[in-house]
């Protein structure tokens, strides 16, 4: 994969508002390099460091969150396809389409057009499947290192994989916001509306990347 430099207005200006300039670098089409993912790997010039790369902030805060939103994002779509399958056995009174799953304070929750029993029962169901609840605690614990503005992730722009515009990335109490609004069938459906929309081509599709570029693009994002 080859690697893209800063260019010197670039640099320059983000030298000029205390940010950080960053390297955007893909795989050509004859030559995708080792991340066939589609992800956009982000070389970050600190220029607090004298212009050294930081190789260690990238991991931490790009490609280590990414294969962990990945990973989770896969066992929450396989548990939640085996618990719709499910319903109909165990409790055919709710509809697979009728509800979703979000994460708030620490629990699994559902929201939809369900009555309080379904909702109850569902939502023990949901709060009993080990993998599911670990799944979406280790997603929303990506999140938060990929999104949230920190000393370690400072604030940069570039553009948003999704929307395909310039973006501010500047986000603070991801946990909140995950848990405000993130709804996780929501989210694997959208993905998979990004991932067959005309232009995005990517050799395989990495729902990590997908999923925090989506979250980047509909959370509060805080001016720079």
């Amino acid at each position: 994969m080859m690697l893209a430099t800063v260019s010197p207005a670039m640099a320059a200006a983000a030298a000029a508002s205390n940010t950080t300039a960053l390297a955007e670098s893909r795989g050509t089409a004859a030559d995708p390099g080792p991340d066939t993912t589609g992800a956009v790997v982000l070389t970050a010039l600190s220029f607090d460091d004298g212009n050294k790369v930081v190789y260690q902030r990238d991991m931490d805060h790009r490609q280590n969150p990414i294969w962990s939103a990945h990973y989770a994002l896969s066992t929450i779509q396989d548990e939640l396809k085996n618990i719709d399958d499910s319903l109909s056995r165990e409790r055919p009174s709710i509809d697979s389409s009728s509800w979703d799953l979000s994460l708030k304070d620490g629990r699994l929750s559902v929201s939809g057009s369900l009555s309080a029993g379904d909702k109850e029962w569902l939502e023990n169901r949901l709060n009993d499947d080990e993998p599911l609840t670990n799944a979406v605690t280790t997603f929303a614990k990506a999140a938060v290192d990929y999104l949230q503005t920190s000393d370690d992730n400072p604030a940069y722009q570039n553009i948003n994989f999704i929307t395909g515009r310039l973006q501010s990335y500047v986000f603070a109490d991801v946990e909140g916001q995950v848990q405000s609004k993130v709804q996780f069938k929501k989210l694997l459906s959208d993905i998979e509306g990004a991932h067959s929309s005309p232009g995005v081509t990517t050799k395989g599709k990495n729902l990590g990347y997908y999923s925090l570029e989506a979250l980047a693009s509909q959370f509060s994002a805080s001016p720079l």
